[in-house]
């Protein structure tokens, strides 16, 4: 068992107490493309990709999207948890979904093997940071 997987990565308690979110310089804007028409040019530099059967949703820096004419709606910041949670952690999600619902922030949850990220609305990332570091 690698220590990703261990207890303390999956104890909602701990995780909440050591989650160390972090702002990206980036801004990020979430594209949606159809997968006939994708090129690996458009991929590239992506922080994203998610394959849905109607299209795929590309999260990538507005920078690169506007670069390759990639139609988008809204900008986002990605604050990213510096704790190392469980794919089997139950209720961080939830909890930092609510913090943000507490300020009035919508969260787009990404998560990853190591870190999870949470996507707010440009205009929204310092009240979503505060309350955050809050926990």
């Amino acid at each position: 068992m690698n220590s990703h997987n261990n207890e303390k990565s999956r104890d909602l308690r701990w995780l909440l107490q050591n989650l160390k979110p972090v702002l990206a310089p980036e801004t990020y804007a979430y594209c949606r493309l159809n997968p006939s028409k994708v090129s690996p040019v458009d991929i590239e530099n992506t922080f994203a990709l998610i394959k849905e059967k109607e299209a795929w949703t590309l999260i990538t820096t507005v920078e690169h999207a506007k670069k390759k004419g990639l139609p988008f709606d809204g900008t986002f910041k990605r604050i990213t948890c510096q704790v190392e949670s469980s794919l089997e952690a139950v209720g961080l999600t939830a909890a930092l979904s609510e913090v943000l619902k507490q300020k009035g922030c919508s969260a787009n949850v990404v998560a990853g093997f190591y870190h999870d990220h949470i996507l707010v609305p440009e205009s929204q990332h310092k009240e979503a940071l505060l309350a955050l570091k809050s926990i």
